[in-house]
């Protein structure tokens, strides 16, 4: 199962738009997975216990990969993606 497979899953494939991820490390030099979740406000929040669930379920779920870091998840609304794609 793929991280955006795994995201769909727990958040509900109708408010995700789509999923970003990458191998990165922290500033102290541990692996860490980021995320980037963009979904549409539009069909309503997101809800907070699966968002509050989704990095010990990516770990648990992912964990036959070892490269595999902590979850760094963020979250923004689909408005607001095109403004955020251009500045980076």
């Amino acid at each position: 199962m793929t991280v955006e497979e795994l995201v769909r899953q727990i958040l509900g494939s109708k408010r995700v738009v789509r999923v970003e991820s990458e191998s990165d490390t922290d500033r102290e030099g541990n692996a860490i997975l980021r995320i980037r979740v963009v979904y549409s406000e539009a069909d309503g929040p997101l809800d907070v216990d699966s968002m509050l669930d989704l990095p010990g379920e990516i770990r648990t779920r992912l964990s036959h990969d070892n490269d595999v870091g902590y979850p760094v998840i963020s979250y923004v609304d689909s408005s607001e993606a095109p403004t955020l794609h251009a500045a980076q």
